[in-house]
């Protein structure tokens, strides 16, 4: 069960960071198009989209997990 549970884990982790990963590279790619009309483009914004996607994304994935986590010992 243990095992089990264990294969689970390491294949949810790692959707959640292929899942991530392609999230963020939309999102960079979108905005840099996006940006691409505008006259003067300021890449610090670039950059500050780029850290918020990179380091957001680990923290929604951790709620996500604490979420699944309580709800397991819940049952």
């Amino acid at each position: 069960m243990a095992r089990e549970l264990s294969r689970v884990s390491r294949g949810s982790a790692l959707a959640a960071l292929v899942a991530w990963g392609f999230v963020a590279l939309i999102n960079f790619v979108t905005l840099l198009f996006v940006l691409r009309e505008v006259p003067g483009i300021d890449y610090w914004m670039l950059l500050i989209n780029l850290l918020s996607v990179l380091l957001g994304g680990p923290m929604a994935v951790l709620y996500g997990v604490v979420l699944f986590r309580a709800r397991q010992l819940e049952e």
